[in-house]
């Protein structure tokens, strides 16, 4: 169900909060988390109501959380580090992706 993908999607913030304060050491506010908390509440509430949820569905869109919020600091990290420009950065990056797809 695409509505309730989008529902799970809506914590990525969450899984960025955690990787950035794992990979940096930068924690966010304790007003940050709260309202992480609450998001999280609020999907989670939004998550166990659906009609179709499955936890196979609800794995797969926390999966892709991660991946995603990885994917954005090490990305950070990357740039830092090797002072690349970061749109030749992002243009080298979707190459990747693409030759990743390939069957």
């Amino acid at each position: 169900n695409i509505a309730f993908t989008h529902t799970i999607k809506a914590a990525e913030p969450l899984c960025t909060a955690a990787m950035v304060t794992i990979f940096f050491g930068t924690v966010p506010t304790g007003k940050a988390w709260v309202s992480l908390l609450l998001v999280v509440l609020g999907v989670g509430l939004a998550a166990r109501t659906e009609v179709s949820f499955t936890y196979l569905g609800f794995w797969a869109a926390m999966a892709s959380n991660v991946g995603v919020s990885l994917r954005g600091v090490l990305s950070k990290w990357l740039i830092e580090i090797k002072h690349y420009d970061p749109v030749n950065f992002i243009a080298m990056l979707h190459c990747g992706a693409f030759l990743c797809s390939l069957p």
